[in-house]
């Protein structure tokens, strides 16, 4: 039988979804490396695209239209294509969901070549046995090439061991990571690391809100960092109040009735709008936001400006967009979604969780709303008590650190933890 491989299944709009999302964000190359080969691809020019935003990548060189139209440019594709290819979609967030149609196009398309040689030995063989253990164990071999492997070799593990192994040695504070700024804090959790999801739980008024604040702007401002911040609860310019109290420690009460400023906290207010104008805190006062917009928007402001981690506030304001389900399937998805965020960009995110009002002084795991649904999925749970101006941080769940309690105040001038005193 004559083979006619030239109108073979696939699907041209999600081979261009493919190349566009990989253009828009540059981070999803290296998923794009474990789950899809060139072969995936059908369309030969697309191949060929395929194959030059690898190659640029594997160089660390940045693939935008210009840079990849330059490097092919003795391919014949012009950059009119790559724009309409850009275009193609408005967002790169369903990237895993086109990848999986290549695949599926792809693994046909294998089956169907693969028959042609069935028909040509079932016509030629008069060993029925033989022909059918043939096929058998090539239908086989091509669904274990369909597997995608996460098994690490020893010389892999090893390696990644020793480097992050260097890392913690160099590094004054003996591990790797985010900072939440304060001391007693990070030695409880060992640091924030990428793909953690760390949960800051606290009622009402307890301060899980100005606690994200505190580590947003330590380091933001004092070291430089990057983090796209959701605040689904406070206004715009609750946070910018609060930004610059804690910049320019002047009272907040003072800097949100400007006539009380004296010319010398005028002057430190002058310096700390231009601190947070040149820093990397990107906020989004969204209330209600859709979770699939915060993975969006974080991944578009990620690979645009760069970001080092992601703050929600606070999860039970998230809108998941499921109806019917139950409140702790919705919340289990939610941060099951943020952890997966997490792990993909490698950045942790925290995300504020409101705790029962039946909870007390010994508030724990399960005082937090719909506890198991949210903390199965943290790697560090953090709960705030606190009367008055004492405050008790309690780290109830660590996966890198030992946990435990500690205390600190609380200062309602700039609205911050601190350790140590409290000025009057």
């Amino acid at each position: 039988m004559e083979k006619d491989t030239s109108k073979l299944p696939h699907n041209p709009e999600a081979e261009q979804a493919v190349l566009s999302s990989l253009m828009q964000d540059n981070n999803l190359i290296s998923e794009a490396r474990d789950a899809l080969s060139v072969e995936h691809f059908y369309d030969g020019q697309n191949m060929i695209i395929y194959n030059a935003i690898i190659e640029l990548n594997k160089d660390k060189k940045p693939v935008d239209i210009v840079i990849l139209s330059d490097h092919l440019k003795h391919k014949d594709i012009s950059v009119v294509q790559l724009m309409k290819i850009v275009d193609a979609i408005p967002t790169s967030a369903n990237f895993s969901h086109y990848a999986d149609i290549l695949k599926g196009y792809y693994a046909r398309r294998l089956v169907i070549k693969e028959s042609y040689n069935f028909i040509a030995q079932a016509t030629t063989s008069d060993d029925y046995s033989e022909l059918l253990s043939s096929a058998s164990r090539r239908l086989s071999t091509l669904a274990q090439q369909q597997i995608r492997t996460s098994i690490i070799t020893p010389i892999e593990l090893v390696k990644s061991g020793q480097k992050d192994f260097e890392n913690r040695r160099n590094n004054q504070t003996g591990f790797t990571g985010l900072s939440s700024g304060l001391i007693h804090l990070d030695e409880l959790c060992g640091g924030f690391g990428g793909g953690d999801l760390v949960i800051v739980a606290g009622q009402t008024g307890m301060g899980k809100s100005s606690l994200l604040l505190d580590i947003a702007y330590k380091q933001c401002i004092n070291t430089k960092q990057g983090c796209a911040y959701f605040s689904l609860e406070m206004a715009r310019e609750e946070i910018f109040y609060r930004m610059i109290s804690k910049i320019s420690n002047v009272q907040l009460t003072r800097i949100r009735t400007p006539r009380c400023l004296s010319s010398g906290e005028i002057v430190k207010f002058n310096q700390s709008v231009a601190e947070l104008r040149e820093s990397r805190f990107f906020l989004d006062t969204t209330s209600s936001i859709n979770l699939n917009k915060i993975v969006t928007l974080t991944k578009k402001i990620k690979a645009k400006q760069g970001i080092d981690f992601i703050c929600v506030d606070y999860i039970q304001l998230v809108n998941s967009g499921s109806k019917g389900q139950a409140r702790h399937e919705v919340l289990s998805d939610i941060a099951k979604e943020l952890k997966q965020m997490a792990r993909e960009l490698e950045i942790p995110v925290l995300a504020g969780a409101q705790l029962n009002r039946s909870a007390k002084e010994e508030a724990g795991l399960n005082h937090i709303g719909e506890s198991y649904a949210i903390v199965q999925h943290a790697d560090t749970a953090i709960i705030i008590t606190r009367d008055d101006t004492n405050v008790t941080l309690n780290v109830a769940k660590a996966r890198h650190g030992r946990g435990g309690k500690f205390d600190l105040q609380f200062d309602y001038n700039t609205v911050s933890f601190v350790e140590g005193k409290v000025r009057p």
